[in-house]
Parts: C-alpha cells; sequence; structure tokens
C-alpha cells in the first residue's frame, strides 16, 4: 500500500499542465504566470519626494539650517516634470510623489517650516541630508526579476506587474472540473428524506466549494445511481467536457463499490486505489491516456473526501493551473502539540483541529463521518504509525485555507 507521499508523487507525475493563455491583467488574479516576469523600468522612476513640503539644497538641511530663510522660486506637484534646478538659499514647494529638483540635498516637511507671503520659508526643524526622498530604482532596479513562472497572482504581485506598464499577461489555464457524488441513500439538499435510511449530500457541496477555493472551475456537479452501467455513463459524459473528474463514494470493496470498474470501462487507466492513511484509505486514481484526462476516486465518507481533497486533489489542480514550489500545496508551520495525540494504528493519521498561536489541538470526534469538529478545524496534522505526540513537542500544521 502507497504513503501519502509516494500516492502524491505518482499523481502529479501524471498530471498534464494545461495550455497557457494571455489574459487581461486584472483578470490574472489567483492564477500562475507561464513565464518570469523582469521589470524594464525603475521603481521609482525618478526621486521623488515622500513628503509634502520643501525641496532644499545642502545649505537648507541639517541642524545648521535651523532659523534660516529660503527663497521659494517654484513649485512641482506629482505628475509635473522638474525642470528648474535647487540651489543655495533656494526652496522648492513639493508634494508627495512629486520628482524633486537637480540639487535636492534633502525635503523640508511643511510642518517643520513657516511659510511667509512674500514666498519665503522659515526653517524650524531641519531634515537631514537624504531625509524624505525615494532614490530611483531604490525598490526595483530595471532588469531585476519580478515574479518566477509557477508564481501565483496574488493583488500585491498584480500591482508590481502594473508598475511597468502591462496590461496583460501569459497565465496557466483554469482546470474544468467534475463533480461526481454517488450512493442511493444520498438526497439534494432542499428535498424532503423519502426514507428514514437516506440522508443529505453533503460531499457534493463541499467538494464544489473545495474546488473553488483552490481556482478550478467546477462546469457539471451530478450525482450518480450505485450502479455500474449508469456510473460508466456519468464517467464517459464528464470526460469529454472536464479535464478532472472526482468521484465521491463507491470506492471501496463492497457489493455497491462500483467506481473503480466504472472509471475503467470509461476509459481510465487505474495507478492505484489505496493509501495508508487515515482517514482515506481507499482513494482510487486514473488516466485517460488518450485525452490526458484524471480522475479521483475519494471515500464517501464526507471527512476522508475532505482530507484528500487537499492531499491529493488540491496539488493536482495547482499543477494543471501551472503553479510550481510552495503552491501545490497547503502551507504548513511548526507549531507545538498542546495536548497528548495518540496514533496507534498502523497508518498515518491526519488528525483535525485547529491552530491557535503556537499550538495545534485536535477537535471532537476524529472519525472519518465527524462533521462538526471538522467544521471548526482550520488545520491538519500528521502522525505516523505507531506514535504518540506528547503534549509541548513540535509538529507540522497544514493550514487550511
Amino acid at each position: 500500500m502507497l504513503t501519502t507521499a509516494d500516492a502524491l508523487e505518482r499523481i502529479l507525475a501524471k498530471t498534464p499542465q494545461l495550455p497557457t493563455s494571455e489574459v487581461a491583467l486584472d483578470a490574472g488574479l489567483g492564477r500562475f504566470l507561464a513565464q518570469p516576469m523582469q521589470a524594464h523600468l525603475s521603481l521609482p522612476r525618478f526621486d521623488q519626494s515622500s513628503m509634502d513640503g520643501y525641496a532644499v539644497a545642502e545649505d537648507g538641511c541639517g541642524k545648521r539650517a535651523e532659523g534660516s530663510c529660503l527663497r521659494v522660486i517654484s513649485e512641482i506637484a506629482a505628475g509635473t516634470e522638474a525642470k528648474v534646478p535647487v540651489s543655495a538659499g533656494q526652496a522648492v514647494r513639493v508634494f508627495t510623489g512629486a520628482p524633486v529638483p537637480q540639487g535636492t540635498a534633502a525635503v523640508l516637511m511643511q510642518e517643520d517650516v513657516t511659510a511667509h507671503p512674500d514666498s519665503t520659508i522659515t526653517v524650524n526643524i531641519a531634515a537631514e541630508p537624504g531625509e524624505f526622498i525615494r532614490r530611483a530604482g531604490a525598490d526595483v532596479s530595471a532588469g531585476q526579476r519580478l515574479a518566477e513562472s509557477g508564481q501565483r497572482i496574488t493583488p500585491a504581485l498584480l500591482a508590481i506587474l502594473a508598475t511597468q506598464g502591462w496590461a496583460k499577461i501569459v497565465v496557466g489555464g483554469v482546470p474544468q472540473v467534475g463533480i461526481l457524488s454517488t450512493g442511493d441513500e444520498l438526497v439534494s439538499p432542499g428535498h424532503p428524506l423519502p426514507s428514514a435510511a437516506s440522508i443529505y449530500n453533503s460531499n457534493g457541496p463541499m467538494l464544489q466549494a473545495l474546488v473553488k477555493s483552490a481556482g478550478g472551475d467546477c462546469v457539471r456537479v451530478e450525482h450518480g445511481r450505485d450502479d455500474l452501467a449508469a456510473l460508466t455513463d456519468s464517467l464517459r459524459s464528464l470526460s469529454d467536457q472536464c479535464d478532472i473528474i472526482i468521484v465521491s463514494g463507491g470506492v471501496s470493496v463492497g457489493d455497491h463499490d462500483h467506481v473503480r470498474p466504472a472509471m475503467e470501462q470509461a476509459g481510465f487507466e487505474m495507478d492505484f486505489w489505496k493509501v495508508r492513511m487515515k482517514p482515506g484509505k481507499p482513494l482510487a486514481f486514473g488516466v485517460d491516456p488518450v485525452h490526458g484526462r484524471v480522475a479521483f476516486g475519494l471515500p464517501g465518507n464526507p471527512v476522508s473526501a475532505f482530507v484528500t481533497f487537499w492531499l491529493f486533489v488540491f496539488p493536482a489542480l495547482r499543477k494543471m493551473m501551472g503553479a510550481s514550489g510552495a503552491d501545490l500545496s497547503l502551507p504548513a508551520v511548526n507549531v507545538r502539540a498542546a495536548t497528548t495525540i495518540d496514533n496507534k494504528g498502523d497508518r498515518a493519521h491526519w488528525f483535525r483541529g485547529r491552530v491557535s498561536g503556537a499550538h495545534f489541538e485536535p477537535l471532537g470526534l476524529q472519525e472519518s463521518h465527524a462533521l462538526f469538529s471538522l467544521s471548526k478545524a482550520n488545520a491538519l496534522v500528521c502522525v505516523e504509525p505507531e506514535t504518540t505526540v506528547s503534549e509541548g513537542a513540535a509538529v507540522d500544521a497544514w493550514l487550511l485555507p
């Protein structure tokens, strides 16, 4: 039986990247750059004032300047070129973001001077040489690498790209995802339960939300009966439209578990169907070698489906989108166990719990059906087989969005 790490390695090795496309800059948020980006403009582009005040030459800054009187010769607003230099005995009125004139040694804050009607100022508190000037290229130099291929576009990265004047960028694709929940006992929310043995379908809405939060596009969400022929037809139909198919339920070895043979009959070559982990042991992964589609068969228990989505489907989605490095998986932080965590089983156990400050504490029932405690969790912690993590011991916690 595969370990979690081995299963993920096989999934990523067989998951293709989608074709890239050029999009408007503002449409790139949350997507992944398909090429490195290099600055062609320095930031700031020119020496500029960081304050509303007065640009002065060397004689207007430093302690010796306090009490001196300077003549204001011009004014420069943001967006206006500085055409007249400033010389000894002079000052130029400048505003935040405006270029400072040639000869500027410092900018005096307007609060630190007294302005007179005759276009002169008295220096009350002098600035130090170089103070309140943003030097050209201090943030970014022309030719500097701004971002790497595979980097996720955040609002801050989008802003730095905008400073270079780029209206369009090349990004990875968005996976088209189909979700197929199975089980004759399941009923869609909003409908009456037909019998005492019926339950509402939570996996369908949950997986749809997970795909959306991961950056994928759910193009079809369906529910299938526990019937081999019907499931096979559904998978064939989904594979015509989707890059990734996620099936929940029916992946174990019971008489009514038809997902694995249905995936095979739909044209998917099965790579594996078990992982040495808890929750989530019955996990199927298959590849359509003709069209490059991938399909996951997740366990039907909702906590198992949730955990296996983040550990296996999320990285596959991100690889299809062109992500690389840390963006392929959940972020992890090193914290300490708030209580003793005991795994007496022979499979790695992914505990659901909460990171608060520098500590992780498991929450509620750690069983594969226990959705309430999962709804309060913000992290996962893996404890290896037959291992006890003592209170206060260091653990890696994988943070949930």
